[in-house]
């Protein structure tokens, strides 16, 4: 017996992983940074769930001429940055 096209097509919807990958979000606003907690206050959707590590870069496709005034100062005008503590054990270690 003759199956045909005898292949399975290019995004044919079958069971598989879901997930693992890096998404990245575009157009987020840093609203403000407190460096007293190690928090940076994000206006947008965050990919990943609660308690996950996010990388913030700098936007790629920005304009200077349509950016916002920035409502809380900016790193440059911090002169002094204070980082939390290191945590007694390690968050991520397996336990036993």
């Amino acid at each position: 017996m003759l199956q045909d096209p005898g292949k399975v097509f290019k995004g044919k919807k079958m069971p598989g992983r879901m997930g693992g990958q890096r998404k990245t979000v575009l157009n987020c606003l840093v609203w403000r940074v407190d460096p007293q907690r190690n928090l940076i206050y994000v206006k947008g959707q965050v990919p990943g769930h609660k308690g996950n590590f996010v990388e913030v870069r700098d936007a790629r496709h920005k304009k200077s001429d349509e950016q916002p005034a920035l409502p809380a100062p900016t790193a440059e005008s911090v002169t002094e940055v204070r980082v939390a503590p290191k945590p007694e054990r390690n968050p991520f270690e397996i336990q036993k």
